[in-house]
């Protein structure tokens, strides 16, 4: 037989519930006339419930829909903030209200700030800072506070704005320089390379060719001067070969599908790899677009001399639904599979992706489905379309 609760302990239980409903009572009281900030209730659970003081709903809703965290902070703990803050904090509400800004905002300097405000010899300033999250992710915020008065209390505002984005196209623009730079300083080597290896060597045998000569034998300098003339056509031959890499005269005269042909014949010529073109292009493009796919087509033919070990090489150029597509293709080895792919760092693929990018293009290199690699590019045209066939040479 179950025991009975003797009175007494019912008279002291009946006496504590009614202590807690005066409690509610009176917490109810405050809120409904707006003279308490925020109302924190730990539930058994470890819950915590808030409640803004009587801010009308048009407010919160404005705040709700910032883009932007808003906190309020009394004496530098925050009393309230939106939804919004909490997404950047990786909190729930009930972890941010009632923590301490600096368990979130680390910074000396943000913690400065804050006390300047709060003496009134600052009104209102803006910083770059990190948020530490609940995850321990680091977040690059942008902080723009405010000091006002509500109450005879004196409150700061803070706007917390993500700016992980616009630091990442920062840092990427500073990459891009610097890669820019770096390609620039390779393309000097080149030139300062080739001019050495070749118009350098030949100048250099036609000098010697020439002090060697022996004035009083004509069948000596007869022979000797054509021997001259032989290396300097030569040496004018590689002076206009690089020019002709640095700056093709066909693009600027001709347009994009003769300054291609031109390069596939010299490719032909140079290395010996069969090479053919197919132009499909009705009217000239944007100067830049041209300029960047003759450099892309360029970069991979360099890479057939250098890696493919072809014998076979193939350009072709077309537009058609607002794009230019260019593809090189050829015969060789094809470009590595799995973990070796990895490790492929070539400066010319970063220069062939990064120029398509630049315009808003596409870039794709693949193995091809006999033999040998494809390289795809398509850049979107803006009010540029229509195609024609030439022939390949």
């Amino acid at each position: 037989m179950a025991r009975a609760t003797p009175p007494s302990r019912l008279v002291q239980q009946f006496s504590k519930l009614k202590e807690r409903l005066a409690e509610v009572e009176d917490t109810l009281d405050a809120i409904r006339s707006g003279s308490i900030d925020a109302l924190v209730v730990h539930t058994p659970r470890g819950e915590q419930l808030f409640t803004l003081r009587g801010a009308d709903q048009t407010y919160r809703a404005l705040v709700e829909a910032m883009n932007e965290g808003a906190v309020t902070l009394n004496h530098g703990v925050i009393a309230f903030c939106n939804n919004h803050f909490a997404r950047i904090a990786r909190a729930p509400l009930e972890k941010v209200f009632g923590s301490p800004i600096a368990s979130w905002v680390p910074s000396e300097e943000f913690r400065a700030l804050l006390a300047s405000l709060e003496r009134g010899t600052r009104q209102r300033a803006s910083i770059e800072a990190s948020l530490f999250a609940a995850d321990g992710t680091e977040v690059p915020v942008m902080l723009s506070v405010g000091r006002f008065s509500s109450d005879n209390q004196t409150s700061v505002s803070l706007v917390v704005t993500d700016i992980t984005e616009r630091k990442a196209a920062e840092q990427a623009r500073r990459d891009l320089s610097r890669r820019i730079v770096e390609a620039q300083e390779l393309e000097r080597q080149r030139v300062a390379r080739d001019l050495h290896d070749s118009v350098n060597q030949l100048l250099f045998s036609a000098k010697f060719r020439l002090n060697s000569a022996q004035p009083e034998s004509a069948h000596s300098t007869r022979e000797t001067l054509d021997q001259v003339r032989s290396l300097i056509d030569k040496a004018i031959g590689e002076v206009r070969l690089i020019s002709h890499n640095l700056r093709p005269s066909e693009l600027d005269d001709l347009g994009l599908g003769a300054a291609l042909r031109s390069l596939a014949k010299g490719f032909q010529s140079r290395y010996g790899i069969t090479t053919r073109c197919r132009c499909s292009l009705y009217r000239r493009l944007d100067s830049e677009i041209e300029m960047a796919l003759y450099r892309i087509a360029q970069e991979a033919l360099a890479n057939v001399a250098r890696h493919a070990r072809a014998t076979n090489a193939h350009l072709a150029i077309n537009c058609s639904n607002g794009n230019v597509r260019l593809e090189v293709r050829d015969n060789g080895k094809g470009p590595p599979v799995g973990p070796a792919a990895q490790n492929v760092r070539g400066w010319g693929l970063k220069n062939m992706k990064e120029r398509t990018g630049l315009l808003g293009g596409s870039f794709s290199i693949q193995r091809a489905r006999d033999r040998g690699t494809i390289i795809s590019v398509n850049i979107p045209l803006l009010h540029q379309n229509g195609c024609s066939t030439v022939n390949p040479i």
